[in-house]
C-alpha cells in the first residue's frame, strides 16, 4: 500500500517555527523551533567567515551572533514613535542581512549600533523559540 504522505523537495520546508517578541513587544522574530547539527555547523562556519574578514578575534560573541543570523528567518518591527535611533538601528541591520551584505560588515554594523540590551533581548528570544516540544499529557503546571 502506499503512503499518500507528500514529501517536500525544499528540506527545511517541514520544519516548525516559533515567533517570540522582545524590546516591549516592538520586535518579532521567527526562528527555527529546534536546532540541528547542519545549522549549527552552517553557524561556526559564518562565525569563521566573520572572524577572518573582520581580523578580529571574538570567538564566543561571533557564535552567538552568528546562531541567531541562522536561526531567524525573518523579523517584524513595530515601532513606537518616539523609539531612539539606536533601537531602530536593528531593524537598519536586519535589512542588511535580507540584502545579504558581507557578513562581516553586518557584524561590524551590529556590534559598533546595536546596544547590549537589545542584544540580550534577541538572544533570550532565541532561547526560548528553542524550548522542547512536549505532548499534551507531558505539560504540568509548577507551582
Amino acid at each position: 500500500m502506499m503512503s499518500s504522505r507528500v514529501v517536500s523537495t525544499n528540506k527545511e520546508s517541514f520544519l516548525s517555527t516559533n515567533k517570540e517578541s522582545f524590546l516591549y513587544d516592538m520586535v518579532s522574530a521567527s526562528f527555527f523551533s529546534f536546532k540541528t547539527g547542519l545549522r549549527d555547523v552552517q553557524a561556526l562556519s559564518l562565525a569563521q567567515r566573520i572572524e577572518a574578514d573582520t581580523d578580529r578575534e571574538e570567538a564566543s560573541i561571533m557564535l552567538n551572533y552568528s546562531n541567531r543570523v541562522e536561526y531567524c528567518l525573518d523579523m517584524e518591527f513595530n515601532w513606537h514613535e518616539d523609539t531612539p535611533p539606536e533601537l531602530k538601528a536593528l531593524e537598519d541591520w536586519w535589512v542588511m542581512i535580507e540584502k545579504g551584505v558581507d557578513p562581516g560588515e553586518a557584524y561590524m554594523f551590529f556590534m559598533a549600533n546595536i546596544p547590549n540590551y537589545v542584544t540580550n533581548g534577541f538572544q533570550s528570544a532565541y532561547v526560548r523559540s528553542h524550548t522542547m516540544w512536549k505532548p499534551p499529557g507531558e505539560r504540568f503546571l509548577i507551582l
